[in-house]
């Protein structure tokens, strides 16, 4: 929708709901004289922004954007030995910074004189100065003063956020883990997905190779079946007492019950009974993903038959008991399950055109399957299958706290259809976190339904004199 055909109230509102979920984003940035010539402010007006959630970055072959993705990626990581400030030394720019959106500026700089090599490094907040000091590969030690390096890192970190970079090679970035840590893991008996159950392809073994889009793959697919489950099994805790405090409840209700005035005692098995049968209901959805059993009402039913007159309270009460305890567990599931739900309804409209089909379990993980019902290893999905994949995994397990996504040509390896439902679908999977999408994309379908979003790179070129600071 055009932003001049949205109220100006829905504006306000949109705005307000999207920045209350974003703790640490990017807000602007600014660079000057990147390769010597080019100036950007991104966006010139970041209060117009509608959706600060997604900044979408749009200009021609060799204005720039993949470089900006990457600058911005080692500027705000925080993690050592992993090459972030020698990959911004190696970038000719006099000045990059960020602002973000609680108020934090950091920013990377050089003297007039200089391109690459040497900058300076300052970090400051709402307008205090935290850091200022200056970075230098060649120097030993790197920074300078040399206490400097522990007050950045403790500054970055401070921020409370996680960056992903993810490559127009497919590969994923982020400072959570490294390849070697991902290469461990994917190795480990277990699987985050069901096995097919057809033969494996001659050649094919256990020790086969696998490419490293497989091995990112596999190692995202582990990463989100471990989050699902965790936070089911979490769920579970908070819904359910220890057994002391259930056994308690039901002694307290067995001893007042009838007390809260009469009621017939057909009404009152009758208004248990339909509860439990809403509750049988729940808990089909909750089974679909194995975070609950089914609940088999008719065997309560039959047994409720049997009740004789002066059993009927006892009765009564511990039903009551269990029904308010399931109730209770069931609600605290129900975050995940919608969160679930989501996650496996919107990969299945991506595979929906191919006739491939996604399903999930906490107990065996992920399993695809054909349009004939066969089970198919991950990797034996298409590229583009893969890239959707892979990305909405690490967007899941990002929920958990503060996290920016740069991202570099989503719409790579997608076709037309997807690229136009691809940012929805992620905001799908974040929605009410504090996660932000940084995107630079070539892609009119993606453009077009997140328009209100895109800044576009319109450079400013410098004069020789400006090039030269003169």
């Amino acid at each position: 929708m055009p932003k001049e055909d949205i109220a100006s109230t829905e504006v306000t509102e949109l705005k307000a709901t999207a920045a209350s979920t974003i703790q640490i984003g990017i807000y602007q940035i600014t660079v000057k004289s990147l390769f010597g010539y080019l100036d950007y402010t991104m966006p010139k007006d970041p209060d117009a922004r509608v959706d600060p959630k997604v900044f979408i970055l749009y200009g021609e072959n060799g204005c720039g954007k993949t470089t900006i993705l990457e600058l911005a990626f080692h500027l705000l990581s925080p993690a050592t030995n992993r090459g972030h400030r020698s990959a911004i030394e190696r970038v000719p720019f006099r000045t990059f910074q960020i602002i973000l959106t609680n108020g934090t500026v950091v920013r990377a700089s050089r003297t007039p004189d200089n391109l690459t090599g040497r900058y300076s490094l300052i970090v400051e907040h709402q307008g205090d100065l935290i850091v200022d000091c200056v970075f230098d590969a060649e120097a030993q030690p790197q920074f300078s003063p040399p206490e400097s390096r522990k007050h950045f890192l403790e500054a970055l970190e401070g921020l409370g956020h996680t960056i992903y970079l993810l490559s127009a090679d497919r590969s994923i970035n982020v400072d959570l883990w490294s390849r070697g840590e991902m290469l461990t893991r994917v190795r480990r008996p277990q699987r985050s997905y069901r096995s097919p159950d057809e033969a494996t392809p001659e050649g094919v073994t256990e020790k086969t190779p696998k490419s490293g889009q497989d091995v990112a793959l596999e190692f995202a697919l582990r990463q989100a079946h471990d989050w699902i489950r965790r936070h089911a099994v979490r769920s579970n805790n908070l819904g359910t007492g220890s057994a002391n405090t259930i056994y308690a409840e039901i002694i307290k209700r067995i001893t007042k019950f009838g007390r809260d005035g009469p009621r017939e005692e057909a009404e009152l098995f009758e208004d248990l009974t339909g509860t439990l049968d809403n509750l049988s209901a729940k808990a089909k959805d909750l089974a679909q993903f194995r975070l609950t059993p089914p609940l088999n009402v008719d065997d309560i039913r039959a047994a409720l038959e049997q009740k004789q007159p002066d059993s009927a309270g006892a009765i009564g009460a511990v039903l009551e008991a269990f029904i308010d305890t399931t109730a209770a567990r069931f609600k605290a599931l129900e975050s995940i399950y919608r969160l679930t739900s989501t996650f496996v309804e919107n990969l299945n409209w991506f595979y929906s055109g191919s006739g491939k089909r996604m399903a999930y379990d906490v107990v065996d993980g992920f399993a695809i399957t054909s349009p004939i019902g066969k089970t198919l290893y991950p990797a034996w999905l298409s590229s583009g299958e893969k890239h959707l994949l892979m990305l909405f995994c690490h967007v899941l397990t990002a929920r958990d706290k503060p996290s920016i996504f740069i991202i570099d040509e989503p719409e790579l390896s997608l076709n037309v259809k997807w690229q136009r439902q691809l940012i929805d679908s992620l905001l799908d999977i974040v929605t009410g976190t504090g996660v932000q999408f940084v995107l630079a994309t070539h892609s009119l379908e993606l453009l077009s339904q997140h328009f209100d979003s895109v800044i576009e790179l319109t450079p400013t070129i410098l004069s020789s004199d400006q090039q030269r600071g003169t």
